[in-house]
């Protein structure tokens, strides 16, 4: 079976505000007692696509391609907490 790397493209979060406010919400989660490893406030992001599972050689053509591509900023509001896959096993926090 040869290498799969799990990939998405995503955009970087750089508003200081909406940063502080997630990291707030990672420390009362971690207040919980729950086994958490909250991701550094410098890895939060938007994700826009998921990609899954990917060849090695796709991230190049991926990476190519996204270069290309052309947007204007956007305003994003964040309203509510989730989890991925279930509430019973919970591997992804995330923020709607």
């Amino acid at each position: 079976m040869s290498e799969q790397i799990r990939s998405f493209i995503a955009f970087d979060m750089q508003n200081e505000q909406v940063l502080s406010r997630l990291a707030a919400a990672q420390k009362l989660l971690v207040e919980t007692g729950a086994d958490l490893r909250p991701v550094a406030p410098q890895n939060i992001h938007i994700t826009a696509r998921f990609l899954g599972d990917i060849s090695p050689g796709m991230v190049d053509q991926i990476y190519d391609a996204m270069k290309n591509v052309k947007f204007t900023p956007f305003t994003v509001k964040l309203c509510g907490l989730g989890v991925f896959p279930s509430l019973n096993y919970s591997r992804v926090v995330w923020a709607g």
